[in-house]
């Protein structure tokens, strides 16, 4: 009896043990499979095969386009008209008595100058000029005018912002249309440069010339002349479209009578000012502009006796004109681009009429 209490008793304490233990398995059990599937997951995901990491993408390169530097030359050229009146003193009437009369006439002038660019930094240009003192016959009873042309050509260096530098060369015929009239063949060679200063330009040209002169449509070679000129001047630009220039020159030279070879030394000083500012003509650009030219001849001049006197002579002329343009469409890119040089080897029709002669055979 005692027994079987006993295997009571021990199987009511087994119970609880051993559902404790199964419980303990139960949750061990879980706790394996939950892990199992944990490193299941991490296999999976190791073996699976990543795609490669996609390149960087880099930025699409934007071309930047500079513009083009403007051209230091510009084809470019222009044209001009003036009109006005011309005043001389001393001049010779009569170069048997020698008489000198003063007398005021009409004057006018035509001109053109064409820039051709050669390369980046090199350019030619090319001009032409005539001029003529009209209504002599107050003067000069066998007068009736005197007029001028000249042609020239240059070759240019510039950088078109600080400088122009070149040479230049150029030719000219002057009439002188008194008794017996006369003329003077010859041309010019020289060097010339431009500097510019923000809204200044200065310029200048040195040269040197033979002239020679005869009775007109008859013999060549009464007289030779050959000069030294100096030419320069300033240029202000008030605005692009408005300019304001003044020059200066000197020309000194010896004049010598062929025939006998009797030579004297004569000297011209010139100035000048002029103002112009620019319009349009519909769509073509075009300047107006006013003038002054004025200059004082020594006079000096030998006859074929060999005797001469000197008749200070001095000449003052105003002109109003109009400059049609092509190419450019400032002044001051004009000045600086385009065609901006000229020569002047007028007035050589003076250097006969500036003097009288005493005595002649």
């Amino acid at each position: 009896m005692k027994l079987v209490r006993l295997g009571v008793v021990l199987g009511l304490m087994a119970a609880p043990l051993a559902a404790s233990a199964a419980s303990t398995d139960a949750q061990l059990i879980a706790k394996l499979k939950g892990e199992n599937k944990k490193l299941r997951t991490e296999l999976s995901d190791a073996k699976a095969v990543k795609p490669a990491p996609a390149a960087p993408v880099e930025p699409a390169k934007v071309e930047v386009v500079k513009p083009r530097p403007a051209s230091i030359s510009i084809a470019s050229g222009d044209f001009s008209v003036a009109v006005g009146g011309q005043n001389f003193s001393n001049i010779v009437t009569d170069t048997y008595s020698g008489t000198t009369s003063d007398y005021t006439g009409a004057y006018g002038q035509a001109a053109g100058r064409f820039l051709l660019p050669l390369g980046q930094t090199t350019a030619v240009q090319f001009d032409a000029n005539i001029e003529g003192a009209l209504d002599q016959a107050g003067a000069q009873a066998s007068a009736v005018y005197m007029d001028s042309s000249q042609v020239g050509a240059h070759f240019l260096i510039r950088d078109g912002n600080t400088y122009q530098v070149g040479a230049f060369a150029g030719a000219a015929l002057a009439n002188v249309h008194d008794n017996g009239g006369e003329l003077w063949d010859g041309g010019i060679v020289g060097v010339e440069g431009q500097f510019y200063f923000s809204s200044v330009t200065v310029w200048g040209q040195a040269g040197i010339g033979e002239f020679v002169e005869a009775d007109e449509y008859a013999n060549w070679g009464y007289d030779r002349y050959t000069p030294v000129q100096l030419r320069g001047g300033i240029r202000y630009f008030v605005t692009p479209e408005t300019k304001i220039g003044l020059g200066a020159g000197y020309e000194s030279g010896t004049l010598v009578n062929s025939m006998n070879g009797a030579s004297t030394t004569t000297s011209v000083y010139k100035w000048s000012a002029d103002i112009e500012h620019l319009v349009h003509l519909g769509e073509t650009p075009a300047s107006v502009f006013l003038k002054y030219e004025g200059y004082h001849n020594a006079g000096a001049g030998v006859d074929v006796a060999n005797s001469v006197e000197y008749v200070n002579q001095d000449s003052h002329s105003v002109m109003v004109g109009l400059n049609i343009k092509f190419g450019t469409t400032s002044l001051i890119e004009q000045d600086r681009h385009g065609a901006n040089t000229d020569i002047d080897i007028g007035h050589i029709s003076m250097i006969d009429t500036g003097y009288r002669s005493v005595s002649r055979p």
